[in-house]
């Protein structure tokens, strides 16, 4: 954990270094990101909203039919900053009747406050100065009335719990409202997080969770950013300036955060990563910083651009997926389609605040860079070359992924195309069909001495050590090994060999002795639950083509049969390529074929993919 400021930043040479050359890497394709981008996000997803509302004030959640916790607050945030933006006037009264609700609700504890203090004053900034006096004056009393020390659960029980940064921002907030604030509750809060802290300035809340990672930190990074000087103030700022250029290394090629842990693949995670570069940009940019605020600039646009097509699906989907909300695919406790729906057009609306059109794009590190790093606080290794990256798993929270490779995006290409998150047996987020009967990731399979099929997708608590190393970079792209040892169901240690270039990705395992079975899976998109895609069965192997852009997966030579049966996980059903020996393998992504230039027809064992579509669940098109 970070406990002194001398403390190295593992990614500081790699990123001078990226600096210093950036624009080497010339001119990339705009991504015609702008300011109005965040706030057509957040406008079209309120308006969606308004019939929820009832009453009394409170959203009520179409599909639940109840009113979801934070939903409520978070739609008197979003409207608060779209009126501050000059959107949305003529719906006030609706952000009047939802912020009256929520204060009603401020001392309740069952009502989860934390979260709603920051959006609730985010609505006060916007209406302060159109309600009557008197409005105004019994407002500030019911502020003044409400203590986080007596009425937050997180902060009564020892503030061990990410949430309690909430609670730290929103004091701050009240006092650039005029209202209340209780500061040394923001530097008792920041004392008690300084250890959530690691040398990479990333956040390692209780379950190592990638997305509170982010979610924590840029409620920081904003606290910062509206004037924060106490006594934490340099530690803070240090933890914050290293996780936002960790988090650029960690941003996908297609512009897509982490999976790991908890809450993967909703859109609001991309929004709260675009509001921390948005804010880093604008730093930079005010420094006389120009090319780290343009590579920040462009962070953030691509993380916008990774969710927009998703957005314009009707109605609009709150994760990276096709299944129609009402199925409610994919969905963890307190992830309803109000609640997060709701927490991207806050986050949209407050992160056109922070946006600066002015600073031109540069490129990110995914898009062009060579690198491999790994998180051991969060048992995660990354790496990109030539315009694809990857991300591992080492140690699976196995409710929610698999173990190892669980993501090949490729710059250019949907992200959903070849593989977002690794396929468990046993996910603990909702499904809308049968789950996998087998874990899936990208990597081996074998069997263990009593001749039982294992694969390495399914194993974590017994993986005791897993080492990146021999990391070579060279022009024309990087190669490097995952060591595992521990208990491997038959082996004591199993080496991953992976080389990254403009021919796609090349894998291979290797253990000694090489066990019986030795294989390797690689899942094939059949569904994103609204869009198939079209598995064909080649000489070599498969291919997937989906959203015009083809995935080739090469069994240099090696027998291979697809299996059918459906396997799901957040974004989508798939079925599952099984290659034998333990490799190489090649996966390449590359823009679809015009209509009669596919250079392979299906062979006569195509029929398996055939069946596999059989077997999807059921979806509307939309």
């Amino acid at each position: 954990m970070l406990t002194h400021q001398t403390d190295p930043f593992p990614l500081r040479e790699r990123w001078d270094a990226f600096v210093e050359n950036v624009e080497a890497f010339g001119p990339l394709p705009p991504t015609g990101v702008t300011k109005a981008t965040y706030l057509d996000i957040a406008e079209g997803l309120v308006r969606m909203a308004m019939p929820w509302q009832n009453r009394e004030g409170a959203i009520i959640d179409p599909f639940t039919g109840s009113e979801e916790y934070s939903a409520t607050s978070r739609f008197v945030g979003a409207l608060g900053n779209l009126i501050r933006a000059g959107r949305c006037r003529d719906c006030a009264p609706a952000c009047l009747r939802a912020y009256e609700y929520c204060l009603a609700r401020l001392d309740d504890p069952s009502y989860k406050p934390e979260f709603a203090l920051k959006e609730m004053l985010f609505a006060h900034r916007a209406l302060a100065g159109v309600v009557p006096p008197d409005t105004l004056r019994r407002w500030r009393d019911r502020w003044a009335g409400h203590d986080p020390q007596r009425h937050c659960n997180t902060v009564k029980r020892g503030m061990n719990h990410n949430v309690v940064v909430f609670v730290a921002l929103a004091e701050y907030l009240k006092r650039l409202c005029g209202l209340p604030s209780r500061f040394t509750l923001i530097e008792r809060i920041l004392a008690s997080q300084r250890k959530r802290f690691d040398s990479y300035g990333l956040y390692v809340d209780y379950d190592q969770a990638m997305t509170y990672e982010l979610v924590a930190r840029q409620q920081l990074d904003y606290l910062l950013f509206c004037g924060y000087t106490g006594e934490h103030m340099d530690w803070l700022r240090q933890a914050c300036d290293r996780g936002a250029i960790t988090s650029l290394f960690y941003q996908s090629s297609a512009g897509v955060m982490p999976f790991g842990g908890r809450t993967n693949a909703y859109h609001f995670v991309e929004i709260h990563f675009a509001a921390v570069a948005e804010m880093h940009a604008a730093r930079a940019w005010n420094a006389g910083w120009p090319k780290q605020a343009g590579i920040f600039k462009r962070a953030a646009r691509r993380a916008v651009g990774a969710i927009v097509s998703f957005l314009r699906l009707q109605p609009p989907r709150q994760m990276k997926q096709g299944f129609d909300p009402r199925q409610r695919h994919g969905i963890d406790s307190g992830g309803e389609y109000s609640v997060y729906s709701l927490l991207l057009a806050s986050l949209c609306a407050l992160t056109s605040e922070l946006c600066d059109d002015r600073i031109p794009e540069l490129a990110t590190p995914a898009e062009v860079a060579s690198y491999a790093f790994a998180l051991p606080s969060f048992h995660q290794v990354f790496a990109a070359s030539h315009g694809y990256s990857l991300q591992i798993d080492t140690r699976a929270d196995l409710n929610k992924n698999a173990t190892g490779l669980g993501r090949l995006h490729q710059r250019d290409a949907t992200p959903l195309l070849a593989l977002s998150d690794g396929i468990t047996t046993q996910a603990s987020y909702s499904l809308c069909c049968s789950a996998a009967p087998t874990a899936v990731a990208i990597g081996p399979t074998w069997e263990d001495e009593a001749g039982q099929p294992v694969r390495l997708a399914s194993l974590s608590p017994s993986v005791a050590s897993c080492d990146l190393e021999h990391v070579e970079i060279q022009p024309g792209g990087i190669r490097f090994r995952l060591k595992y040892q521990g208990d491997l169901h038959g082996m004591c240690e199993l080496v991953e060999v992976y080389s990254l270039s403009a021919d796609g990705l090349s894998y291979r395992w290797e253990a000694g002795p090489l066990h019986a079975g030795a294989g390797i899976t690689v899942p094939l998109l059949l569904t994103d639950g609204q869009v198939d895609a079209e598995i064909t069965q080649t000489r070599f192997g498969a291919s997937v083509l989906y959203r015009g852009h083809r995935m080739s997966v090469d069994c240099g030579g090696r027998p291979f049969a697809i299996d059918p049966r459906p396997h799901v996980n957040r974004n989508g059903c798939y079925a599952v390529l099984v290659v034998q020996g333990a490799g190489p393998i090649r996966i390449t992504i590359a823009p679809a074929e015009r209509p009669g230039d596919q250079k392979e027809s299906p062979c006569s064992e195509a029929p398996a993919a055939t069946k596999a579509k059989a077997d999807r669940p059921n979806h509307e098109n939309n």
